[in-house]
């Protein structure tokens, strides 16, 4: 069979899945991985979604095209997820923010057996994963006041703005 969004790469039986768009009907969120298990006469695929729960879902790919092979699955829709053995791809060359000790965490902390970790400088990998990115997002609390008070808003009293608590 043909698949995946632009219906270019061909997918078959025993093919690691995952979806690209979230679908109600089906009960699947963007990012669930799955393994496909059958395709039926008609071209209807049926997946077998990891999980603890075992479930399966049935779709027409022509309907339902948001899928794609899920055996490479980036580090952000990898939360929450377990795998027996785990490949990171940590470049060094990459964007400062994006290489740092969250990231280790998160890719490693998914293997419940194997990680390993392939890198183009493992000399400075260790200085990158080193980050403390916890300030980077920080909001500038002092800043957004004095830029409330110049447009005539009274700025909040306390990191709490709009029902919401700020991380300073």
């Amino acid at each position: 069979a043909r698949g995946g969004e632009d219906g270019r790469r061909p997918i078959a039986v025993g093919d690691r899945i995952q979806l690209t768009a979230p679908n109600r009907a089906l009960q699947v969120a963007n990012r669930d991985l799955g393994t496909l298990q059958q395709i039926d006469e008609n071209g209807k695929m049926t997946v077998r979604m990891d999980g603890s729960k075992e479930r399966t879902v049935t779709f027409d790919p022509r309907e339902m095209r948001h899928f794609d092979h899920g055996y490479a699955v980036t580090s952000h829709s990898s939360q929450g997820l377990t795998a027996e053995r785990v490949l990171v791809n940590m470049g060094t060359d990459a964007h400062p923010e994006l290489i740092n000790s969250r990231f280790a965490y998160v890719s490693v902390s998914r293997a419940s057996h194997d990680a390993h970790i392939f890198t183009n400088d493992a000399a400075s990998l260790g200085e990158s994963l080193s980050r403390d990115v916890s300030k980077t997002v920080a909001i500038d609390f002092s800043r957004m006041s004095e830029d409330l008070a110049r447009h005539g808003i009274d700025p909040p009293k306390t990191p709490e703005f709009g029902g919401l608590k700020l991380s300073l």
